[in-house]
């Protein structure tokens, strides 16, 4: 089971992006784990320019804004609009809609919101709404995660034009590009 393996390693690194981002909320403050959220963006990058092996700072100051941005999608795609990754809820006790714990950080540091979409289908689920507001809801929440995949695919092929063929092999195997 390699896909949730990487799903969660991509998770930590997307921690450790969106940690340096400032986004946190005061009772958060002072990062994960005690560390300085500076300090775990700047690792993290290193992480990711070392596996890259790009020497050339303009060359990777073009690959960080890519990779940013396809991280970010990869992660709202994960988390399936409802604030949860792949419909599971990691750690915390938050509840409702908008999950709770390691992905309700996630989407804050990120600045997912859930689309209203899974909002609407998660409140036709709780008030056993009819079989027609079902497929109807079904329906504009397929459609929208279609939408959402189409843009990932589209923001990880802007990243594979300015990554070398071993970068992208890189990309490949850490879940960053599918």
């Amino acid at each position: 089971m390699k896909k949730p393996n990487r799903t969660l390693a991509l998770a930590g690194v997307v921690l450790a992006l969106g940690l340096g981002t400032g986004k946190l909320t005061a009772q958060q403050g002072q990062g994960w784990l005690g560390m300085d959220p500076q300090q775990l963006k700047q690792r993290a990058m290193e992480f990711f320019r070392d596996k890259l092996v790009v020497t050339n700072d303009a060359e990777w100051a073009v690959i960080e804004v890519r990779l940013t941005k396809v991280v970010q999608f990869k992660m709202q795609t994960m988390l399936a609009g409802n604030g949860r990754m792949g419909g599971m809820r990691f750690g915390g006790n938050g509840g409702g809609p908008n999950g709770g714990g390691l992905d309700q950080i996630v989407r804050e540091l990120l600045g997912i919101k859930p689309m209203p979409e899974a909002e609407a289908l998660q409140k036709a689920i709780d008030n056993h709404a009819s079989k027609a507001e079902l497929r109807a809801a079904l329906a504009k929440y397929v459609e929208a995660r279609k939408q959402k995949q189409a843009e990932l695919e589209k923001a990880q092929a802007d990243l594979r034009q300015v990554l070398t063929l071993h970068q992208e092999g890189t990309m490949l195997l850490m879940g960053i590009l599918d």
